[in-house]
């Protein structure tokens, strides 16, 4: 299988053995459906928030700490968002700008994201931009880090 990837595009192409190929777009910012938790675009917040449901949307400007206390739980953060603070999640979609701390089993840093600052992790998968980010590896649910297991970019 062989990628192809141009450097201003927004298609990815894969060629397969025997001329199949499969293209995709990139993903598009992710909406709230109906029960998802959201802070609009065109919100500003500062401050703690303990969020209990499956699934939070950010949109806008924010300050502060966001808790998820569900096993499983899913925080997005679209393109037009800028947060500074504390993230706690099981799973984290990042796609805007983000500054602070972030403690989560599975974070994903879209394209146009950019992280800045430290992460706690199991799984990490970045497209996007890091600046002085500070990794740290760890079991999510034993919450073991292993001595040395820390990376600084």
């Amino acid at each position: 299988m062989r990628w192809m990837m141009p450097r201003r595009s927004t298609i990815l192409s894969v060629e397969r053995p025997g001329n199949e190929s499969i293209t995709a777009k990139p993903a598009a910012p992710h909406t709230p459906g109906i029960g998802d938790s959201h802070i609009a675009d065109d919100a500003e917040f500062q401050g703690v928030v303990v969020h209990r449901g499956q699934k939070l949307v950010i949109s806008g400007e924010c300050n502060g700490e966001f808790r998820q206390t569900r096993r499983g739980a899913s925080l997005f953060v679209n393109d037009s968002a800028t947060l500074n603070g504390v993230l706690v999640t099981t799973n984290l979609a990042m796609d805007g700008k983000f500054t602070g701390s972030i403690e989560a089993q599975s974070v994903s840093v879209g394209r146009n994201g950019k992280v800045h600052g430290e992460v706690e992790y199991e799984t990490f998968s970045c497209d996007g931009e890091l600046q002085e980010v500070v990794f740290k590896h760890t079991e999510y649910f034993r919450r073991h880090t292993q001595k040395g297991d820390s990376l600084r970019i």
